[in-house]
């Protein structure tokens, strides 16, 4: 469009010479398409070429927090302006603002660039932004003692060139950097440190320090002490008595310690006891110490064991020993008209039955109790014979059997049942179950456990089995002829066997294979008997159902194709099959009776199997070998209709003895829209997700067989909904 000819290359290139806007027209025609022709604009701007003279002035609001600076483009040309902050931060536009965190210097950068013409500058400025100056100090040691205090106190400050101190005591103003002062004289000091700077954004910033002057007073420690002294957690009140100090420690000797111008504590046991006060002045830095022992005395405490039995039949011996820890008199009283014995311990023989309840005191003056009694409780008893006798009552269960006893003998005290079984009970009677068959001996043992007789006697238990039947075969119903079963019983039991298979054959052993060679029902029976059991014989019955088995078979005829080869597969199994599953070998199955048409796209040697099943899910299979011999075929519909029926939805090719395939689909205006490269690939008719519209599409295919390595197609295929 701007008076140059006119191109018909498929791609053309043009320079245009003169400033204006071009609405450059594309026409493209073919006489065998529908439209015949069609049309594209598009829009070509030439502008003038402007040269780009980078500059900008700046203003500078030097704050102590946010330090801003303002920058406007000055130069001349271009169309975008960018801006680089020197801090990592980055702008655009003519007239810019920016905030900076920190003082420091800032190399500031402006890029001017023409994004039509290409023309581009830079220029770039340093800016400059003070940090304040600010005053830190700190005292290395105490601010609070008492005087004379020496204080001495360090510069923190990181910036500033001048330094004042003012002690507030009337001494001059220090100008050094660290300093070091004495206070002489009690008082409150607020310490002020000044640092300046003309460089700075705040010029100057004050510090302050506290220091606390006070005087001496003198430490007198003493202390009153008050005793309660009860026989269990004996107690004492401590009260503080001297002068001086400001912190009042107290150690009450059993590992204790308590603060505080007055305290009591508890003490857990008896004792001597070194009770410390510290007093101490944490501001002066003195401190003394005063102690004092107090005693508290343990309680008298009677405690007496007996040495041997405490029962027994007269005379009885008895050795008591005395367990008391303290005390220093002692007292027996037998409680049986004997005088009292006052040794430490005592030995006594009772000679007429009956209980004494022999008393022992125990008494000291020093203790918190003066005296404490202690009883025992002594059992002499008159001597009886002892004759061990009981009577049994079994019951006649099989497998298992209850026994009760019952002793009717005389005598004893402790009645000790053994049931011969691991069990023992106790009493004058008892029952007990023997779950288990077997000869259990129950004995019984009678002990005077006082006068020490005892006597025993036993009678015998015998416990029958039962012999059991039932007919074990891992739960089998029913079968498919011919049916082998393993015939077992259910439970372990010994005896005599006799098996009825139900088909006028038997057999007398334990466990046995019976096969089943025609169909039918079969009534099965176990008899096992055994003169030695409690029941003598059992007897258990079965039923099992043998269904006639299927015969899988069939035949096959082939019809070569051009592109593939085509089997007609005709089932020949027996007539009681009611399911079919054949196999084809190439991933391929069917589950009719048949006849079946298969199709084979490849050569080879395919192992064709037939599965048939009964109703009653007897089983039978057959397989034979299919050779199909095939060459290099490609077939490529013309069309295909994706509109969900189930019927040509896909655009497939179909072929043989292909090894590598790649397939890719155009629209009518050359753009790629689909493509595949598996051998199982297809075009379901959509484009980016959506349907692609009706119309002729062009295809590019390109393959690898066994016998030729590049094989190439190009055609059109027609989408039709």
């Amino acid at each position: 469009m701007d008076g140059s000819v006119v191109y018909t290359s498929f791609s053309a290139n043009h320079i245009f010479t003169t400033l204006g806007t071009y609405n450059v027209m594309f026409v493209v025609s073919d006489t065998s398409s529908c439209n015949k022709a069609d049309t594209a604009f598009v829009i070509i701007n030439v502008l003038p070429f402007v040269p780009v003279i980078p500059d900008f002035n700046t203003i500078i609001h030097p704050l102590c927090i946010n330090q801003t600076a303002d920058f406007s483009f000055s130069g001349s040309g271009g169309i975008l302006y960018s801006w680089n902050f020197g801090d990592g931060a980055f702008a655009n536009g003519p007239n810019v603002s920016h905030t900076y965190s920190n003082p420091g210097d800032y190399l500031v950068t402006l890029t001017v660039d023409d994004s039509v013409c290409g023309s581009s500058g830079n220029i770039s400025r340093l800016i400059t932004f003070y940090p304040p100056v600010s005053a830190s100090v700190a005292a290395l040691g105490a601010t609070i003692g008492c005087a004379p205090l020496n204080v001495f106190l360090s510069n923190y400050s990181s910036t500033g060139g001048n330094h004042f101190w003012d002690f507030m005591d009337g001494s001059p103003i220090d100008t050094s950097f660290n300093t070091y002062h004495s206070f002489t004289l009690p008082g409150n000091y607020n310490v002020r440190f000044i640092v300046s700077d003309s460089l700075s954004c705040n010029y100057a910033d004050t510090a302050f320090v506290n220091v606390i002057v006070l005087g001496s007073v003198p430490i007198v420690p003493a202390f009153n002490t008050t005793l309660h002294p009860v026989c269990f957690n004996p107690s004492a009140d401590f009260s503080f008595s001297g002068s001086g100090g400001n912190s009042y420690s107290w150690n009450f000797g059993d590992g204790i310690f308590a603060m505080g111008l007055n305290v009591s504590h508890s003490y857990a046991s008896a004792g001597d006891y070194l009770v410390t006060l510290t007093v101490n002045d944490s501001v002066c830095g003195a401190n003394k110490t005063i102690s004092q022992l107090i005693s508290f005395y343990p309680p008298a405490i009677a405690s007496v064991n007996v040495l041997g039995s405490k029962s027994g039949c007269a005379p009885l011996n008895v050795s008591f020993s005395n367990n008391s820890s303290t005390g220093g008199n002692y007292f027996w009283n037998f409680m049986d008209g004997s005088v009292v014995d006052t040794s430490f311990s005592a030995n006594h023989i009772f000679t007429i039955p009956g209980t004494y309840k022999v008393r022992f005191i125990v008494s000291d003056p020093n203790s918190c109790n003066i005296s404490d009694t202690d009883f025992v409780d002594i059992n002499i008893f008159p001597s009886i014979p002892v004759r061990a006798s009981f009577t049994l009552i079994t019951t006649s269960n099989c497998d298992s059997t209850d026994a009760l006893v019952s002793f009717n003998g005389s005598g004893g005290i402790v009645y000790s049942w053994d049931f011969g079984d691991g069990v023992i009970g106790y009493g004058v009677s008892n029952s007990h179950h023997y779950p288990q068959t077997g000869n259990y001996l129950i004995t019984l043992l009678v002990n005077d456990s006082v006068c020490n007789f005892s006597d025993s006697t036993s009678q015998l238990v015998i416990v029958k089995p039962s012999v059991k039947a039932g007919i074990h075969t891992d739960q089998v119903l029913f079968g498919c002829a011919p049916q082998t079963i393993n015939f077992s019983n259910s439970f372990a039991t010994t005896g005599n066997y006799l098996w009825d298979f139900g088909d006028n054959t038997f057999s007398t052993q334990t466990i046995v294979d019976h096969a089943y060679n025609f169909p039918g029902f079969y009534n099965i029976s176990l008899t096992v008997s055994n003169p030695a059991s409690c029941n003598l014989e059992d007897k258990a019955v079965y039923g099992l159902k043998v269904y006639e088995n299927p015969i899988a078979n069939f035949s096959y005829t082939q019809n070569k194709k051009s592109n593939f080869t085509e089997i007609d597969f005709i089932n020949t199994s027996s007539i009681n099959s009611a399911f079919y599953r054949w196999d084809f070998a190439d991933s391929t199955f069917e589950t009719t009776s048949g006849p079946i048409n298969h199709k084979y796209f490849r050569r080879g040697t395919y192992n064709v199997c037939l599965n048939v099943t009964t109703i009653e899910g007897c089983i039978d299979s057959t397989c034979l070998d299919v050779i199909i011999e095939g060459e290099e075929t490609i077939y490529i519909p013309s069309s295909f209709t994706p509109n969900g029926d189930g019927k040509n939805d896909f655009f497939k090719v179909y072929f043989t003895e292909i090894t590598e395939l790649d397939v890719l689909i155009y629209d009518r205006w050359g753009i790629k829209i689909y493509e595949y490269n598996t051998l199982d690939g297809s075009w379901d008719g959509t484009y980016n997700g959506n349907p692609a519209p009706e119309d002729v599409y062009v295809y590019k295919l390109t393959a690898k067989g066994i016998a030729n390595e590049n094989i190439e197609k190009t055609g059109r295929v027609t989408l039709i909904y």
